[in-house]
This record gives C-alpha cells, structure tokens and sequence, in this order.
C-alpha cells in the first residue's frame, strides 16, 4: 500500500492476496494513493482478489506506477497494455508465472514458466552475486528471472518420489518430497511420480491436478528404496483425501489425454457443496471424488469411496471427458440429488473391468445419470446402486450407454434386454455376482458367481494391464473374468479323458461319476487331453454367458447319455448333442491363441444371439472344427453362423444352415482369416447387407473346397462376397458361380471342377443329396484332410467311387419298395415290418412317385431345428398299430396314435417343393412344432392332400397350425385345436392360395388373433366348422370364398347371409 509514496520494487512475488472491502473490488495486491508512482521491475502479480472476485490486483488512485519486465494478471489477459494498471515500461508479461504450489506457499516456478528468464538482469545492482528469497544464486542462465525465486538449474527427472511428511526434492526417494501436487507439477512429458502409502491431501479448498503425460503411481511402501516391482496398492494403501470438504481431483483448466495416467489410488473424503464458486466456466458443486471437464485421463486399480456430493455424482462428474477408468472400483458414495456414483456430460467414457456398487442418492438415481455421449461398459459390474432403498442404477437424458460383457442389475442379460438402459452388445447378464462383503467394500465374489469366464479378452487387452485389482495374475483360464478379481483355479487331478452328462452332478471323472458342466470340464483339462459329451442340450447358466475351448484340448459330443460308450461307439447323428446360446453366442474363442490342435467335434449349435458370430466367434483363434450342425443363430453384427478374425480354423463335415445376420456373412464370415472349408453345406443362411452364404474380407484368402453353397436367400445382395483376398473355390458346388466351365471371379477365384448346378437337398431342412444329385461323387478324396470316417449324419464319409461334395454323403441307390415301413426305435432298411426303419425322413427320401411309407403308432421327431418334408406323389400312412405285420385294413388312426413332434421348428414343412395332391399326408396328430409361419405344417408352393389328422398345440407368430402361400391343399377330416400365434392366424392361414376343406373343425385355438385368415385367395369350406376361438373365427381380405353347410362363429346363417365372407 504507498500512499504518496514511490518507492522501486525489484523481484518481487505478490500472489495469492486478498482484500476483503466489498466496494473496493481492486487492489488484493498493490494499491496506489495520493501521487504514488512506484517503479515496479521484475515483479509477479497474480492471483490477488478483491471483494471475493478475481480481478485485476492493482488498484490506483491519483497514481500512475511504471511497470517493466513484470507479470501482471488481468482479468481477461491481452496483448495489449492496460493503462489502469500504471504504464507500461517494456518487457511486460501476462503469461501465466506457473507456480509450483502456492497453496502451500510454494512460489517457484515449474519447468516452463513464462518468468523463467524473462527479467532484466541490469534492473538489479550485484545481480550475479547476490541471492533469491530462498538463499540460491540470483542469476542462473543468461538472465534474471522475474520474481522472487530465481528458477535454477531445472532437476531432470523421469522418476520423482513422495512420501507422507517428506521435505526433500524428490529425486530420490531418500529425498523424497512431500508435496505430492509439487512434484506433479514439475514433472514433464513421460516422467513418473511415485508415492508411498498414506494420506495426502491439498491444504485449503484445492484439490489435486493432473497434468498430462505424467504417469501417478500410489502403493509404494514407506520406508525403504522400493522398485515399481515391488509396489502393492492393495497392501501400500494410497489415500488422496478431500478431508471432506472440497473435491479429491480437479482436472480443471488444463488438457489431460490419456497419457496422464493414475493408477494405485483410494479417492476418499471428497466433498461437492452446493454453494456453487463457478470460476472459468466450471462448478464445484459436483463430483467429489473426481472432477474432469474437457480431459481423458486413464485410471487403472482406483478405489472411489466414501465421497459425498450436496448435488451431483458422488464419485465422478465428467464434462466432455472421455475418461477411461480401468479395474477400478467406484463404491458407497453418495450424492443428495443424482449420480451417487457418476454423471457423464457429453462424455464417452469408458469403463473396463470394474464395479461400480453401492453408491446411493436421496432422490435420483444411485448410479449413473448424464446428458449425451457414449459411454462404454465393457467386462464390468453395475450393481445395488439405490436411490434411497430402492434400486436405480442407471437414468438418463440423450445419452447412450453401450454393454459388453457386464452383469447388469435390471438389464435382463442379452438374452432379455432392457432397452431403457441402453444398447446390449453381447455377453450382458443380469444375476447376482455374489459379492463377498460388498458392506466392507469387499467385492470379492463367491464361488458360483458368474462372472467366471464371462468377460472378453480383447478389452482388457486394450486397457494394457496385466495383473487384477489383488496384484494377481490377470488371466488365468481361458477367458477373463467379469469385474475386478481373477478367480484362481482350484488344482484338478490329471484326467485324460474327462465326462459330461446332462444332469450330472460328478466330477467328470468316468462316465458313472460325469459331471454336469461342459465349461468346467474343458476349464480343467490340459492340452493332450479330451471332453467327452453325451447326447443332450447344454447352456450356460447364466444369461450372456457362452463356451470357449482350450489349447490342445479336444470336445467330442456323440455318445450315448447311458452305460459306459466309448469313442466306438460314438454317433454324433443318433446321439444329438446342442449347444444353446444364452443371450449370446455359443461358442466364442476370443485371443485364446487356439491351434488346429484344438478339436470341436459333434455337436449342434443353435440358439446364439450376438454381436458377432453367434454360433462360432473365432478372434486369434484357429480350431478344428468337425462334423457341426451350426443353425438358428441371429447377430446384430456380422458372422451368424461363424465369425473368424484374424484367425484360420478348419472346418470340416459341417451344416450351416438358416442363419441370420444384420450386417454381413449370414453364414460365414471371415477378417483377414485364411478359415478352411472342407464338405461344408452352407444354405438357407441371409444377411441385410452382404454375403449371405460368405462375407470375406482382407489379405487372407478362404479356401473352400468339396463344399456346397447353395440358396442363400437374400435376393437384395450376392450370397458370396469378398474384399480384399479373393474366395479360392475348388471342387465345389457353387450358385451363381457359372461353373469351371464359364467362371463368375466377382464370387473368387476358380481352381477347378466347380459346378452351378443345384445340388438337390431333400428339402424341408433335410440337407442330404437326391439320387442323382451332381455333387454326388464330384468331389476330391485328396482334399478331405480329416480322419473322420463318417459324414454329418454319422454315414460313411466315401460311399461309391468318390466323395461328394457337401457335408453329407449320399449312401447310393437303395432297394427298389413300393411300401416303406416305419416303426419306432427301427433300425432296418424299411422293406418289412420286420426291418422296418426308425427315420421317416429318409424312408421319403428313398421312395419315388406312387410308394408309400406306412407308420407305426409311436412318436417321431425330427433332429433339432429340422421338420418332415413331403415328397411328390408318395403317400405317408399313420395309424398302424407297433407289433405284427399289420395290413392297410388294420388302420385305425384314432387307436394308433401317429405323432409327429417338432423339434424347434415346422412339424411338417413343404419349402417350394412343388409337390401336387397325389402327395399325401394322412393319419397322424401333429404337434410341438415352433416356427414363425407353419408351425404345425408349412405349405409354399405346395399342394398336398390332408386327410385325417389332428393338429395341436404348436406355436408360431402366423398360420400356427397351417400356412399356406401359393398352396391349394385338399384338406379333409382335420383337427386343429389348442395351436397358438403372436399376431397372426392360430389356426389356418391362407395367402395366393385355392384350397379345399371338407369337414374340418377348428376351434379352442387360444389367444387374441383370428382362426383363420385368407389374403387374396379362393377357399372352398363345405362341412366345417370354426367355433370357439380366442377372437374372431374368421376373416377375410381380398378373397373370393365359397362357405357350405358350415358352422363359423360369428358368421350369420344361410338366411342372413353377408356377402363381405364369401
């Protein structure tokens, strides 16, 4: 303060001053009265306040100072001088002096400061052998610097050292520092801070600050020199507080990417109020543990507890911050309004391997609430976050959170998913992790938890970590865990064959003591050793979770779920054995590094619902894969039935079939994959983008050879396409390809003795060849590369002069029968009663225009996910009786009891087969059956006739006990009850189609929907009647029907007549 007074100031520092006279809002640093003009050199003046504001800090009245190689502060700093504040002598700065921590009185300058060097040497007499305020040399270098420390000799250090109470510099950790935030500051671009076990906090109401390219290293111990081996944070506890008063960490006002990095830390203490300081555009009101606006800082193995905040996110509030916070925990904070545990603000953030659980907000969600961005959860936990008692993990205005791999509280797993939340990538479930003491902030979990194995390996491999939240080794089976521990295997005996039954409860050591558990069994097992698996249907537990394999282990389904089978008597057609996905795909090899030492072999998968390759997903990953029946799966991404990145499995003797993708490869799809495809049959697989059949893409080349790729169906894009590496085809049925003979290369490349004719499946889901299919024996015995002796459907694999192209074997001309007969648990060839067969399907097969195949009573299913197909012009006979040698005059379907099952699909389904009225189906109850159109029987483009059967209690979404388009069946003397639709006709649907129904009853078909509906067609019902159903019996559009001698509720009589039915 001068008052007519002009003294000259040389190398001072005037900084962190306040003045408290509310209407004097200037001069917390210097104020000039009465014709005061001091002469002020080499001076700082920064960060004064006035009146509770930061302004300028010099305030002059009657005076006019002259300033000359000074910093002065302004409220709005610009290049040119403000006269207020005196005249501008030359030399004059406004860049920021970059103190080290003035909140602990320490004003020296950091590396970089604009007063480095930046004074006038001449300003101060003696310069060269006087000292600064701190005793060192005044003049270090080539110039004085401006204010009262004189920088130095800048200490190059890659590591600085702190330690609770330290006063040293920090340079080693004999000397370490104590101020934590000091040594932040004076490190530069790749250096390292490392800290020792204790507590640190800022003084005041600062809160630590990050700086970008420095790496924060807590869980060092307190004495003695440790190496960064030897640092522990679960033992070398690291506690940065907030003393509950202000926030932990503040990354405000500087750009922080995520090469600043924290890792070994407990946030704890932190406090938000609600009495808002807002200072450059920024609020101190949310987050107390951490608050980042416009930085990405990376966190590795921090704990975020016990912070609270007055209004938003008791953790962490981010503002366009894309932070990635990696095995960390986020526990037991709180906020009063929302966001116990974060609130994201146009941030995409992303949170890999960690739990966030327990934080609580009185009156908004617990966990996470924001306003736009993206953020990302992959391999994680959320929770038991609570608004008040009441679970609330997520709310959130435009902002869409994306899962991968995480358990979910609320979110019904993939297999179910909860939409409010956000966008289901794959692998989600929603069941409890079985915390340990999540009270005790122990989030451990309990054997059976299911986060075991149910993460993805890829996103911790982004995160670059090693070791999980405990200091253990990270993986430590064949997948990552789920949240922040690794569960440690249990050590299992050497078994070279280990045994799984459905159901069993054993330790898979014999087929007497089998266990129940595929995963585990292939968990337990060593390279050498093998998975045998007997006939049944497998699932994870829980939802989003799926198989993997393991290095050198080989998985064998086929076997008998009875007695003591071995690999002889295998019979992976007789002995089904289905994997099923669970909200998710099934089989997934994930950076398992797999060779083609590791053999998967007789199984069907089915059911998988992904993001990528649903049935199979191979990423660094390059099994044997055999004799698979891989169909029914559906992806959101590419891949359907087996996706391959970076990975070159062979495939040999598999279906895939009736797959579906959203993107590209209904049926395969392969990324810089050189995948092998050896008698594969590849049909009826779709896609919405590309490559219905195939989708490859990048600078390896898939081999396909002796394979069939036929109708897939997608009319909108090629079946088979390729970028980058072209498809090799060799001895291969291919549509659309032109044959060797005049080659289509916008397919692939052609290597010889492709064809285009169409190979002639059975049809009706049946993949076998017709006689006289041209894949029969066109293929090359050289390029089957398995020692496999069977094809797909347990035939031997080479029957006749070659082998055939495809997955199945044609088994050659069969004995000429006008009748085949069919009994259940048959084994013969079906020319007697005697020898009579088991299979329906194919004794249709065998036969030709005018045979008949009678059936025995007993019930018949199809494999998984397949149906019965008519043939033209062969009769099929139920309602004989199961022993003797019974004549058509014994019939009596109402006795013998026929029953056709399905098996997860149509019953019976007629796909395009063109088959006319002499094809008859008679007799039989059909039932079980699960399709979207034609669950019980399915008609396009084909006209059967229908005599005498009952069809019940099948299921689909239109036509659930018939579907017909472009049909003209003769149907008489049929039953349909107790069949049910989503939103179409429960009982009959007819769509283009003339058909006849002479005494037919359809009634007590439950639900919403009509019984029977027609589209632009011509029905003749004479002798029926439609009565008795869950909504209206009948309607009609566009359709010009003929009703006779009919009962059809709702429906007035002969006398009342409205022509608008018919």
């Amino acid at each position: 303060y001068n008052d007519a007074s002009s003294p000259v100031l040389i190398n001072l520092t005037i900084a962190k001053n306040t003045g408290t006279n509310l209407n004097d809002v200037a001069g917390g640093g210097l104020m000039n009265v009465n014709n005061s003009n001091p002469l002020i050199r080499n001076t700082i003046l920064w960060d004064n306040s006035a009146g509770g504001y930061y302004v300028s800090s010099i305030n002059n009245n009657n005076s006019t100072p002259i300033f000359q190689n000074s910093i002065v502060q302004e409220i709005e700093p610009t290049d040119e001088w403000n006269t207020s504040n005196g005249t501008d002598g030359g030399g004059n700065l406004t860049g920021s002096p970059a103190f080290n921590d003035p909140l602990s009185g320490d004003f020296t300058t950091q590396p970089g400061s604009a007063a480095t060097d930046a004074g006038n040497t001449a300003f101060l007499a003696n310069a060269a052998t006087t000292f600064d305020i701190a005793g060192s040399p005044r003049l270090y270098g080539t110039s004085i610097d401006i204010g009262a420390y004189e920088a130095g000799e800048v200490i190059l250090l890659d590591v600085r050292y702190v330690r609770e109470g330290g006063t040293g510099d920090g340079s080693t950790w004999a000397n370490a520092s104590g101020n934590l935030q000091s040594m932040i500051n004076q490190s530069a671009v790749g250096n390292e801070v490392w800290v020792a076990e204790g507590t640190y906090t800022r003084t005041g109401t600062e809160s630590f600050l990050m700086k970008d390219g420095v790496k924060i290293y807590g869980g060092f111990a307190a004495t003695g020199a440790p190496s960064f081996a030897e640092r522990s944070w679960k033992t070398y506890i690291t506690i940065l507080s907030g003393d509950n008063s202000k926030s932990v960490i503040r990354n405000v006002g500087v750009t922080i990417t995520r090469t600043a990095v924290l890792d070994g830390f407990t946030i704890t203490g932190g406090s938000a109020d609600s009495g808002a300081l807002i200072q450059n555009n920024t609020a101190s009101f949310a987050g107390a543990g951490m608050y980042n606006n416009n930085g990405a800082p990376r966190l590795y193995n921090v704990s975020i507890i016990n912070n609270f905040s007055q209004t938003l996110a008791g953790a962490m509030y981010n503002s366009t911050a894309p932070v990635e916070i990696v095995q960390s925990l986020i526990a037991n904070n709180t906020a009063v309004q929302s966001a116990g545990a974060m609130y994201n603000y146009d941030s995409n953030m992303q949170l890999i391997n960690s739990v966030v659980s327990n934080n609580n907000s009185y009156y908004h969600t617990g966990g996470f609430n924001g306003n736009g961005g993206i953020p990302e959860i992959k391999n994680s936990i959320i929770w038991g976050n609570k608004q008040g008692s009441n679970i609330s993990n997520f709310a959130s205005t435009n902002i869409q959170f994306r899962f991968y791999n995480s358990i979910v509280q609320g979110s019904g797993g993939s297999g179910s998913w909860n939409n409010n939340i956000g966008v289901n990538r794959g692998g989600n479930i929603d069941a409890d992790p079985l915390f340990t003491n999540p009270a005790d902030n122990d989030f451990t979990t309990l054997e059976g938890s299911p986060v075991l194995e149910a993460g993805r390996n890829s996103f911790f491999a982004q995160a670059s970590a090693l070791t999980d939240f405990a200091g253990n080794p990270r993986l430590l089976g064949a997948t990552i865990e789920i949240g922040l521990y690794e569960i440690t295997p249990p050590v299992y005996p050497l078994l070279p064959i280990r045994y799984v039954k459905a159901g069993g409860t054993g330790d898979g050591s014999s087929w007497a003591n089998a266990s129940g558990n595929l995963q585990l069994m292939i968990d337990q097992s060593v390279a050498g050793n093998q998975v045998w698996v007997a006939t049944g249907t497998y699932q994870r537990p829980a939802t989003g979770q799926y198989f993997s394999l393991k290095e050198g282990v080989s998985v064998y389904g086929g076997f008998a779920n009875s007695g003591n089978p071995a690999m002889a008597d295998r019979n992976f057609a007789t002995n089904v054995t289905i994997l099923r996905g669970n909200g998710t795909g099934v089989l997934m090899n994930e950076n398992s590094g797999l060779t083609n030492a590791t053999t998967f072999d007789g199984f069907t998968l089915t059911g998988g619902n992904g993001e990528n390759g649903s049935g199979i997903y191979n990423q660094y990953a390059s099994p044997t894969l055999l004799n698979l029946i891989i169909n029914y799966n559906t992806t959101s991404g590419n891949g359907a039935g087996i996706y391959n990145n970076e990975s070159s499995p062979v495939v040999i003797n598999t279906l895939i079939a009736n797959n579906s993708a959203s993107q590209r490869g209904g049926g395969v799809y392969n990324r810089n994959s050189a995948a092998q495809l050896i008698n594969v049959t590849i049909s009826k697989n779709d896609s919405s983008q590309s490559g219905d059949g195939i989708y490859s893409t990048g600078t390896a080349a898939t081999q396909v050879k002796n394979s069939i790729i036929w109708d897939n169906p997608n009319s909108t894009s090629p079946s088979i396409v390729y970028s980058g590496a072209p498809i090799q085809f060799t001895h291969s049925v291919v549509q659309n390809s032109g044959g060797s003979g005049n080659w289509n290369s916008t397919i692939g490349t052609d290597n010889g003795n492709n064809i285009a004719l169409d190979p002639q499946f059975i049809g009706g889901g049946n993949f076998n060849l017709q006689n006289g299919s041209p894949a029969i024996d066109a293929g090359n015995p050289a390029l089957f590369t398995s020692a496999t002796l069977t094809d797909v459907g347990g035939n031997p694999r080479s029957f006749g002069s070659t082998i055939d192209m495809g997955a199945f074997e044609d088994q050659g001309q069969t004995t000429s029968y006008s009748i085949r007969y069919v009994r259940a648990g048959g084994t013969g060839d079906g020319g007697t009663w005697n020898t009579a067969s088991g299979n329906i399907t194919q004794m249709i097969a065998q036969s030709v225009s005018g045979n008949q195949v009678w059936v025995a009573a007993g019930n018949y299913q199809s494999s998984a996910g397949y149906s019965i197909s008519l043939k033209e012009g062969v009769s099929l006979y139920g309602g004989f009786p199961a022993t003797g040698n019974p004549s058509m005059g014994d019939r009596n379907a109402a006795v013998n009891t026929t029953t056709l099952s399905g098996n997860g699909s149509s019953v019976v389904s007629n796909d395009n087969n063109a088959i006319t009225p002499a094809t008859i189906l008679d007799g039989f109850t059909v039932t079980g059956g699960q399709s979207a159109t034609g669950a019980g029987i399915y008609n396009y483009n084909a006209s059967p006739t229908i005599s005498n059967v009952i069809i019940r209690n099948n299921q689909g979404e239109n036509g659930a006990a018939i579907f017909n388009r472009n049909a003209s069946p003769a149907i008489t003397n049929v039953l349909t009850y107790g069949n049910t639709a989503g939103n179409g006709a429960s009982g009959m649907y007819f769509d283009d189609s003339a058909a006849v129904l002479t005494n037919v009853t359809i009634a007590e078909n439950p639900g919403s929907n009509k019984a029977v509906v027609t589209e632009s067609s011509t029905l003749q019902i004479r002798n029926s009647i439609l009565f008795s159903n869950g909504n209206t019996a009948y309607e009609t559009n566009n359709s010009n029907n003929t009703i006779t001698n009919s009962i059809i509720d709702g429906v007035p009589g002969s006398a009342d007549w409205d022509s608008d039915y018919g």
